[in-house]
């Protein structure tokens, strides 16, 4: 197995693990909230899957960007949630039974839009552009809808040993994924620094601002469902992408150094803003 091959298996491991903690805490009623509330579902789908990408492909334009670098911001908005992201959302003070539904939803959308996403932004910048089914159906199992269904059956049928095995088990997978991450960055640096002072840090920034912003504006009258949809607009899941740009920008490491490069805007941008929300969420 080469490094690369261990990283990457760190990282599924890491997200099973902490996707299975955050179904344990789930239920029936949390998975399906939206579908009680019509007008929540729909503005959050407005805002991840069409203004959204909306803005990328407009901000894709506005800037002189590489090529593969202007398909990273697509494919990102294209994306589901990332499937840690629930369980940052619940840290924060945000609304957990609309955090664990938004995520089930998009998963299941996922399978349909994003190969027609994909399609539709490949005619917008004239190339032809696909993503198999097959490819993002294995994927949303993988890191989203096996571990939660195991951690809500486990719950269901062997409460104590659940609640025994769950904050160890999304420990383990916190840690992973920390050291996952960071072993990735430190090998991609080189790369990512040459996209340093190219636009492609203002760009990325931007979208999650503009997320963060559309997200906060439909996200309804509660701050704490207005935190959800704030981070989960900017957000996105990055195996996804890559499972994108793979199909249709093979051995390009400026998409890879993009991505990883909103990974860390993604623990930073976010920071005044939870700082902001948080104490109107307790009020």
């Amino acid at each position: 197995m080469t490094l690369e091959e261990l990283l990457r298996f760190a990282f599924t491991a890491s997200v099973f693990f902490i996707v299975f903690k955050l179904g344990t805490a789930a239920n029936a009623q949390s998975i399906f909230l939206l579908f009680k509330r019509p007008s929540l579902l729909l503005r959050s789908l407005l805002s991840m899957s069409i203004i959204m990408p909306a803005c990328a492909v407009a901000l894709a334009e506005a800037f002189e960007l590489k090529p593969a670098v202007k398909w990273v911001l697509v494919t990102l908005a294209i994306s589901p949630v990332p499937p840690f992201l629930p369980m940052k959302q619940i840290a924060a003070g945000g609304s957990a039974p609309y955090a664990i539904s938004l995520l089930v939803v998009e998963a299941f959308a996922a399978v349909v839009f994003v190969p027609g996403a994909v399609a539709v932004c490949g005619l917008v910048f004239g190339i032809e552009a696909h993503v198999a089914i097959s490819a993002i159906t294995l994927i949303i199992l993988v890191t989203v809808l096996v571990p939660l269904g195991v951690g809500m059956l486990l719950s269901r049928f062997a409460p104590k040993f659940a609640e025994q095995i769950s904050d160890p088990v999304g420990r383990v997978g916190s840690l992973l994924l920390l050291i996952g991450v960071v072993a990735i960055l430190l090998i991609n640096l080189g790369d990512m620094v040459s996209l340093v002072g190219d636009g492609t840090i203002v760009a990325i920034v931007a979208f999650f601002v503009l997320g963060m912003t559309v997200g906060h504006a439909l996200g309804g009258p509660k701050p704490a469902e207005r935190a959800v949809l704030a981070l989960a607009s900017a957000a996105r899941h990055p195996g996804i992408a890559l499972a994108i740009l793979a199909a249709n920008l093979p051995d390009h490491k400026s998409a890879l150094a993009a991505i990883l490069l909103s990974l860390v805007v993604s623990m930073i941008v976010p920071i005044p803003y939870l700082r902001w929300i948080k104490p109107r969420m307790a009020i």
